[in-house]
């Protein structure tokens, strides 16, 4: 067992004790096994510590501080102007905002999906289970992985998107995940199931943000199932308060000729750790996932992905960039895992970071575990500051030392930004950029 403290794993033990015969699906007999299995797990290894290779630059010590609660949405009473900064101009999509982990449908419009199916999980669970099983909890897999455990264990609600046989959605889906935590400390499990059945597409954005004075924690999971020739595009956008820490897990199976596209972008809460993993379970599977975190003040991010190589042929490319200033924090720990049987495997990986400050740290930990002959695999890391020869070159064309700067740095960035399939997206991810350079978007113009 790695947890350090006891009364902290006792009492997230206890809160799902307390709550568990009112989780959905609390009647189905294979939605309450794999629950309790999950808890099981969750007690066995509890919190993680840096005595962990895979935790080794990342302590959780501050996040114990608090013994977080369940959140629930009683008297949270927000309107779309509340959650303006968490909304997305010009994205012409089915939206549905979760506020502490439930289902708002005062503020969503996912009602009026065509061709898919866009529901909350807890309604899902309770009215027909059966649409679930053999998927819900098959793509995310909890041994090894506490926090994922206690997300399956505890969540209230969640997502389910479902792309039918052959289709292709219409719009993208946008789910908001909000969490408010104003007068005590507050846990959110959010949920999120996405289906694409063979030779569909779907576009899907998840956003989270926060508000309140109190800290939160945001402890959420994603799962896909991309079935033979299913295209799934993913963008998680992560913009909380610095008084919230976010964990969150987003886990894959990929059938033959299936693609996903998959790209990270980090810019709030106070600690990250982001879990990203995806299976290439049979030949010709396609995968991309590409990340971007902007650290700030003593921001601390960290990403652990791991690309699961199973069958032959298949295809993986990988690129987090990270910039990082301040006293802020990177972590990259990536592996490409190929298996015996996957040959011609072609896989790539990429992590270059830059530091604005003499305070900001990167840590990068690429790896490469190999068991066939026949493949193309190769990954890297650069971590360091700007050349004092690119300011010069700028400088000599006329542009001033602060713009020089910025243009430089927003360069670094837009390299995996621009490959934001969603143009809307792809347009607030580079404003935020921006922001943080204490630019206008007249950059924008002069790149």
């Amino acid at each position: 067992m790695t947890q350090t403290t006891t009364t902290a794993l006792d009492a997230y033990h206890a809160a799902y004790e307390e709550t568990k015969s009112t989780l959905p699906g609390s009647d189905t007999p294979w939605v309450t096994s794999l629950r309790e299995e999950a808890i099981q797990i969750y007690k066995e290894h509890g919190w993680p510590t840096t005595k962990l290779e895979a935790w080794k630059y990342t302590n959780l010590a501050a996040v114990r501080e608090n013994t977080y609660k369940p959140a629930t949405s009683e008297g949270m009473d927000l309107t779309l102007e509340d959650l303006d900064e968490a909304l997305i101009d010009a994205l012409d999509a089915h939206r549905i905002v979760l506020v502490n982990g439930h289902v708002d449908p005062g503020l969503s419009t996912h009602e009026n999906a065509e061709h898919i199916t866009v529901a909350s999980l807890a309604e899902t669970l309770n009215e027909a289970p059966g649409r679930l099983e053999g998927e819900l909890g098959e793509h995310a897999n909890v041994h090894d992985a506490p926090f994922l455990a206690l997300n399956t264990a505890s969540f209230p609600d969640g997502v389910l998107v479902h792309v039918p046989e052959g289709a292709i959605a219409e719009k993208p889906v946008h789910i908001v995940h909000v969490t408010y935590a104003q007068d005590e400390p507050v846990i959110t499990h959010p949920r999120t199931l996405i289906i694409a059945e063979p030779g569909s597409e779907i576009d899907v954005v998840e956003s989270f943000v926060s508000f309140g004075q109190a800290r939160s924690l945001t402890n959420g999971a994603t799962e896909v199932s991309a079935h033979p020739n299913a295209t799934v595009r993913h963008v998680k956008l992560q913009r909380e308060e610095e008084t919230s820490d976010h964990l969150w897990t987003f886990d894959t199976t990929q059938q033959r000729d299936s693609a996903v596209r998959a790209h990270n972008l980090i810019f709030g809460a106070r600690i990250t750790r982001n879990e990203v993993f995806t299976t290439l379970a049979a030949e010709g599977c396609d995968t991309t996932l590409n990340g971007f975190y902007f650290g700030i003040d003593e921001q601390h991010i960290d990403t652990y992905t791991k690309i699961r190589h199973a069958e032959p042929h298949g295809t993986s490319h990988q690129l987090y960039k990270g910039i990082l200033d301040d006293a802020s924090r990177g972590v990259f720990r990536g592996t490409i895992y190929v298996a015996p049987d996957a040959q011609r495997t072609d896989g790539y990986q990429h992590n270059p970071n830059l530091l604005l400050s003499n305070e900001a740290e990167a840590n990068s930990v690429p790896q490469l575990e190999i068991f066939a002959d026949d493949v193309k695999c190769s990954h890297g890391s650069t971590t360091g500051e700007m050349d004092d020869s690119w300011i010069w070159y700028m400088r000599s064309r006329g542009v001033n030392e602060e713009d020089a700067r910025a243009m430089l740095v927003y360069a670094f960035a837009n390299d995996v930004l621009e490959m934001i399939e969603l143009e809307p997206v792809r347009t607030l991810a580079q404003r935020l950029v921006l922001e943080r350079l204490e630019q206008d978007e007249q950059l924008l113009e002069a790149r």
